[in-house]
């Protein structure tokens, strides 16, 4: 198992587990979910077990796969960058069961969490992200103070 996964999966149990329908977890139960990262090059993978998030080295044929750059995926979560728009931008690649994946993206569209969300509007100013994936300063004007 890769560190990425582990931090991964921990966060998802701590931050978004309750706050997701049954409806996820039955429907992702036992099955590969992994984001494949572009620059900083990294995959990670989860599978849901239950109602928890079970870290896991990746396979070659996951159920859903998701790729994007990782300002990308910040700023989808951060909600500053639309998920759509990406994707028909082809800056956001899915890949596997279209339902389930659409189904992911609506809940994780619906729910709120600021403080979260906040957190990953900072975190695109800080050296995790290579210096080409920054905000210029004209982006940060519009960020949340955590």
């Amino acid at each position: 198992m890769r560190i990425a996964s582990l931090a991964l999966a921990t966060a998802l149990n701590v931050f978004l587990r309750k706050k997701l329908p049954d409806e996820i977890f039955e429907r992702l139960q036992g099955r590969e979910v992994s984001f494949d990262v572009k620059q900083p090059s990294m995959r990670v993978s989860f599978r849901i077990e239950g109602r928890h998030f079970v870290p896991m080295r990746p396979t070659a044929s996951p159920y859903l796969r998701f790729r994007a750059s990782a300002r990308d995926f910040a700023r989808i979560a951060a909600r500053e960058e639309d998920s759509d728009t990406l994707f028909f931008n082809r800056r956001l690649v899915v890949e596997g069961d279209t339902e389930a994946a659409l189904l992911v993206k609506n809940t994780l569209d619906a729910i709120e969490a600021p403080r979260a969300r906040a957190l990953l509007r900072k975190m695109g100013t800080v050296p995790f992200f290579p210096k080409s994936e920054r905000r210029s300063a004209k982006e940060k004007k519009g960020s949340v103070p955590v």
